[in-house]
C-alpha cells in the first residue's frame, strides 16, 4: 500500500491543489514495527471526501530528520533504496595515510568540492575529513574511515596530490536500510541538502485508515 500513497502524491490533482500534514507520531524502540506516522492527504483542500487519512508504519527506524506538522503544500512521499543520506550506513573503508603532500589546503579544497558534488552535502564532510590535515603533515601512525560509496571520490584526490595509502581493511555492514523522502522537486531537488524531512528505516509499510 506504500505504493499507492507514493503514487495519489505523484498524480497531477495532488501536485496542483493537494497536500498533507503529520496527525500522529508514534516510536516505541522496543517494539516491531518501532514506529507509527498518520498523515492526513488531500488532492482538493476545500473538498473534505478529498482526504483521506493513511497510516505509515516503520521497521527498525534508524533516524529521521526534520518531520513537521504543516509540511509544504503538494509535498510528495519518495522511497529510495539509494540514496546518499543512506551511504553512512553502508561498508566502511579503513585506510592508511603513508605519505603527505606540499600544498594540504589545496588538497582539503578539491576535498570538499569533490565530495559536496558526489553526495549533495548529505553527508558531513568534516566528520570524515577534520583529522585528515593533522595525519598528512605527521605522519603518525594512522586510520581513517569513510563510507564504500566515497572511496573511489576520496582516493582519486589523494592520487592527484601525491598522496601514498594503503587500504587496512573494508567493514561490511549488512544494513539494508531505505529513506522515505517528504519531497518538493519545485523548491529543492532531492540530491541535494537543503534540510528535506525524511524517515530512514529498514522496511516501511503503510494502509489507508477508514
Amino acid at each position: 500500500m506504500l505504493e499507492e500513497l507514493i503514487r495519489i502524491t505523484s498524480m497531477e490533482p495532488y501536485k496542483s491543489n493537494g497536500g498533507m500534514r503529520v496527525r500522529e507520531i508514534s516510536i516505541r524502540p522496543w517494539e516491531t514495527p518501532n514506529a507509527k506516522f498518520v498523515f492526513e492527504v488531500w488532492t482538493d483542500e476545500w473538498k473534505d471526501d478529498e482526504h483521506e487519512m493513511w497510516e505509515v508504519t516503520c521497521a527498525d527506524l534508524a533516524q529521521t530528520q526534520g518531520i513537521p506538522i504543516g509540511l509544504i503544500p503538494r509535498t510528495q512521499i519518495k522511497l529510495y533504496d539509494d540514496h546518499p543520506v543512506l551511504w553512512d550506513s553502508d561498508d566502511e573503508v579503513y585506510f592508511t595515510a603513508l605519505s603527505g603532500t606540499k600544498d594540504i589546503p589545496a588538497l582539503m579544497g578539491e576535498l570538499f568540492i569533490e565530495h559536496s558534488k558526489l553526495c549533495g552535502n548529505w553527508l558531513d564532510f568534516h566528520r570524515y575529513y577534520d583529522g585528515l590535515p593533522q595525519t598528512l603533515e605527521t605522519l603518525r601512525e594512522n586510520q581513517l574511515a569513510i563510507p564504500i560509496r566515497l572511496k573511489e571520490m576520496c582516493f582519486q584526490v589523494l592520487e592527484r596530490h601525491g598522496v601514498q595509502f594503503r587500504i587496512n581493511t573494508v567493514e561490511q555492514h549488512d544494513n539494508k536500510y531505505q529513506a522515505l523522502f517528504f519531497s518538493n522537486e519545485a523548491i529543492w531537488p532531492d540530491n541535494e541538502n537543503f534540510s528535506q524531512s525524511y524517515i530512514m528505516a529498514n522496511e516501511f509499510s503503510a494502509r489507508r485508515l477508514g
